[in-house]
């Protein structure tokens, strides 16, 4: 018997046109990658003539931010609406110590409820992880250098908050009752739907994955850029003797003309180097393709049509966008790049 997840749940057909003809918009920017009409931020970021830019920080802040705030709210609804009446038992475990006992109980009671709050809880709660941890990249582990214009950091923020919210709409719409008669008739692992226990465990490894090879990519760029080559202070111009006999313009009181001034030299060109460990040796962009998993990992977990439909979506982008950065790379010639490396997912593309 061939291992099943579960059934796919599907929106009804007006929000199914809907959904599709926003993967149709992904499609459209993938394909845009792919010809090299990139979004510029990151290594693109210099195609952009843009009046407006953001540091590469600040842009990318608030790139993610729609999306923080929509999956948090999202969570807070969830744990009100179909969380109410759950409490936490009475005997916690260390719920009765001086001063952390309170905080251990009223841990323990959103626990309840978010168990009680069922499935889109679950992919609630992976939403918000998602954006937590790439705030704090953004904060903590990435390196920025360069700037980002305004128009792709809002850009992406709509993209990622309009995927949040539709995913939040979506398995919230769904009736608990189909949740609950999908786990109870469904195929369990240890006890867990299948499909909940699956989809986490791929959210787990695609959160790691991603993680660990921003953290290679971080390594390659120094903790503070080169200090700015300042210019030799020139020697004082020797006092005239007094035995110089001054010329006729001097005589007139007319100033000498200065030397003219020597061009400044031109900005080095950054230093880029191939990425080494983990996954960069079979392909250019790992963390791509862990971020692909983690998404599928949502997917599964909700059993919902949209949620892989959003896959398909950012799958087609990251096809694209992968392509375009090896190019990028094969064209600049960077010092120890293969040019047979896959571009997204290891020995396929």
């Amino acid at each position: 018997m061939a291992f099943q997840l579960g059934p796919v749940i599907f929106p009804s057909p007006y929000a199914t046109i809907g959904l599709t003809a926003l993967a149709a918009m992904n499609a459209a920017s993938a394909l845009n990658e792919a010809k090299g009409v990139n979004l510029p931020y990151s290594k693109f970021a210099h195609a952009s003539k843009a009046p407006k830019k953001y540091s590469g920080k600040v842009g990318m802040v608030i790139a993610y931010a729609g999306g923080l705030v929509c999956s948090a709210a999202g969570c807070a609804w969830l744990l009100y609406k179909r969380g109410a009446g759950a409490a936490a038992p009475d005997n916690v475990a260390g719920s009765n110590l001086p001063v952390l006992g309170p905080l251990i109980k009223a841990g323990a009671g959103l626990l309840a409820k978010a168990v009680q709050a069922g499935r889109p809880m679950l992919v609630a709660g992976m939403l918000l992880g998602h954006y937590v941890k790439r705030e704090a990249e953004v904060a903590l582990l990435h390196k920025y250098s360069g700037n980002m214009d305004a128009g792709s950091a809002w850009a992406i923020f709509t993209a990622y908050t309009m995927t949040t919210v539709i995913n939040l709409a979506a398995v919230a719409a769904v009736p608990a009752s189909l949740y609950a008669d999908a786990s109870a008739s469904g195929p369990k692992i240890a006890g867990v739907p299948a499909a909940a226990a699956v989809g986490s465990a791929l959210y787990v490894v695609g959160q790691a994955g991603n993680w660990y090879h921003h953290w290679l990519l971080a390594r390659l760029r120094p903790s503070k850029p080169a200090p700015a080559t300042t210019p030799a202070t020139p020697a004082p111009a020797p006092a005239a003797s007094p035995a110089t006999t001054p010329s006729k313009k001097d005589k007139k009181g007319a100033a000498a003309s200065p030397a003219p001034a020597a061009p400044a030299p031109p900005p080095p060109e950054k230093a880029y180097l191939a990425p080494k460990g983990g996954l960069f040796g079979q392909v250019v962009c790992p963390h791509y393709f862990f971020e692909l998993v983690a998404w599928t990992g949502v997917a599964v977990a909700s059993q919902h049509y949209q949620g892989f439909l959003t896959v398909g979506g950012m799958t087609m982008y990251l096809m694209g966008r992968s392509k375009s950065t090896h190019k990028w790379y094969t064209d600049k010639k960077i010092e120890g790049f293969p040019g047979n490396r896959k571009c997204l997912v290891p020995g396929l593309y």
